[in-house]
């Protein structure tokens, strides 16, 4: 396992948490790929006013990923652009789905598990549960485990 991963805040002169992220190397000081509001606010700050914490680091992607998640709905930042009403991607929650491989009988406790053992990615599952169309000559549906 990979564990490249931090997660960090973009804080104010004031203290005030601003942005809340993920990510590994030297995301937590580049600009590319954010919102406009939020690259302008970095870049007018950079280079010696610029403030960040490493909440944690040493993470897996999905230790990241799930700590971004929980601290990001836990407060309003100014530039994280949803709301605590927002609901992780489709993609994100269907990793998670328990599947079968209908070709074979084997069933797995998550997209992610059934992506690992069979060398695939994940969203190659996710799109055969969907449409039926096989990947890697097996296809792949979702399952209640209840």
């Amino acid at each position: 396992m990979d564990n490249k991963y931090y997660v960090y805040q973009h804080v104010d002169n004031d203290g005030s948490v601003v942005y809340v992220g993920m990510g590994s190397g030297a995301r937590v000081w580049r600009v590319e790929g954010r919102h406009p509001a939020h690259k302008e606010w970095m870049l007018a700050r950079m280079p010696s006013n610029f403030k960040w914490v490493i909440v944690e680091e040493g993470l897996s992607q999905r230790e990241a990923f799930d700590l971004e998640h929980t601290l990001v709905y836990s407060g309003a930042w100014r530039f994280n652009l949803y709301n605590k009403d927002r609901k992780p991607t489709a993609n994100y929650v269907d990793n998670r789905r328990p599947v079968v491989n209908t070709t074979t009988g084997e069933y797995f406790n998550s997209v992610k598990e059934a992506a690992d053992i069979y060398l695939l990615h994940s969203n190659s599952i996710i799109r055969s549960c969907k449409t039926g169309i096989p990947t890697k000559d097996c296809v792949w549906s979702y399952y209640d485990p209840t």
